[in-house]
């Protein structure tokens, strides 16, 4: 059985992926970007569903990220399938509390939350930055959500 509403969304990726530029850089696992003004972007809060290892986004938000902040790509995105990637602050705390209601924080199946930013803006939005060679601080949940992300794409 086929769901049509998939083959819609998989077209629309399809299409926005053959408009890309061609010189448009591209991300990678590891990269980190520094905002170069504030930037509005996409959020959302992930729920582990019970009984399962199945991670759900539960709330999905728009919030800004202010400039000189630093997000991280910790996974390899399959960007010959996709437009988005998911990043994680270096201000992780501070963006949890700003943008994740409390009642999901304090749910025993949140997991965390992530930027979700499109390959264009982060073109556009964003400073790259070499990769960290030192090893930043990551919380717990934090550490918990980047070993997440880089599950799902096996990489």
């Amino acid at each position: 059985m086929e769901i049509s509403e998939l083959r819609v969304l998989e077209a629309a990726i399809e299409g926005d992926i053959q408009r890309r530029p061609k010189d448009m850089r591209l991300p990678h696992g590891g990269t980190r970007f520094r905002a170069v003004r504030s930037v509005t972007v996409d959020g959302a809060t992930y729920v582990r569903v019970a009984d399962t290892d199945a991670v759900v986004p539960l709330h999905v938000w728009r919030g800004a990220i202010e400039k000189d902040d630093v997000i991280s790509l910790n996974y390899e995105p399959p960007i010959e399938a996709s437009t988005h990637c998911s990043l994680l602050p270096d201000r992780y705390d501070h963006y949890e509390a700003a943008f994740v209601e409390s009642r999901f924080r304090e749910d025993p199946g949140y997991i965390g939350y992530a930027f979700s930013i499109s390959y264009v803006q982060l073109d556009d939005d964003f400073e790259w930055l070499p990769p960290d060679a030192a090893q930043n601080y990551r919380s717990v949940r934090e550490s918990v959500m980047a070993a997440w992300l880089e599950a799902q794409t096996g990489k």
